[in-house]
């Protein structure tokens, strides 16, 4: 799809934690983190499969520097409007 021009993000609530007796209910997130990724985070920052990742966690932690796709995970803050996504979803039909 990202070849043929369309736009495609990937948006997550990035929630992942595990119950007792093995876990302790602590959310730690899918993405992981830029020094200890998960292959979810690998698929944006490393194999650029998707035009970059939108968290709506605030416990996300954002891409750091400049990525090896150069697609980059996103910590949205949805008070802060228009977010990284809107404005990314703008440029891009703006762009059309």
């Amino acid at each position: 799809m990202m070849n043929a021009g369309y736009f495609s993000p990937i948006w997550t609530l990035d929630v992942k934690s595990f119950p007792p007796p093995n876990g302790d209910l602590v959310n730690r997130g899918e993405l992981g983190s830029p020094k200890a990724p998960s292959e979810k985070r690998r698929y944006v920052e490393e194999h650029g499969d998707f035009d970059n990742c939108y968290s709506a966690n605030a416990r996300t932690a954002p891409s750091s520097g400049q990525t090896h796709s150069g697609k980059r995970v996103y910590t949205l803050g949805l008070l802060d409007q228009p977010d990284q996504f809107a404005q990314d979803v703008l440029a891009r039909a703006k762009a059309l």
